[in-house]
């Protein structure tokens, strides 16, 4: 059984190398998190809930690379926590205050669980 957000940072690859404006997801509170995370880093137009789903306008996930998964999850305190490929890249850290990349959790001193790299 796959996680909620491999499920949806997946589709979200998908839908942008078959080129569609538009894409439904299930809903999960998860799921939710880090689309308005992705939006914050325009990796997506915008967002909507609607009954159980997710409607996700233009996503713009060209790579995608997986830290952890379900049989081996990745940790690491702040100082040790990796950089992305490029600039533009977002590494999406799970923490104790909630989903955020690694350079904002870096400034806040606070590690967790690597969940994947997307640009």
């Amino acid at each position: 059984m796959n996680p909620a957000y491999i499920n949806f940072l997946s589709s979200l690859k998908n839908a942008t190398l078959a080129k569609q404006r538009k894409l439904i997801t299930p809903y999960s509170k998860y799921c939710l998190n880090l689309a308005e995370l992705l939006k914050k880093h325009r990796l997506i137009d915008s967002y909507t809930q609607v009954k159980n789903t997710l409607e996700i306008t233009n996503p713009q996930i060209y790579h995608l690379k997986f830290f952890s998964t379900p049989g081996h999850r990745s940790y690491q305190k702040a100082s040790r926590l990796p950089w992305g490929l490029g600039r533009q890249s977002l590494v999406i850290i799970s923490t104790s205050s909630g989903l955020m990349s690694q350079k904002q959790a870096r400034k806040l001193h606070l590690g967790g669980e690597i969940i994947a790299e997307v640009f």
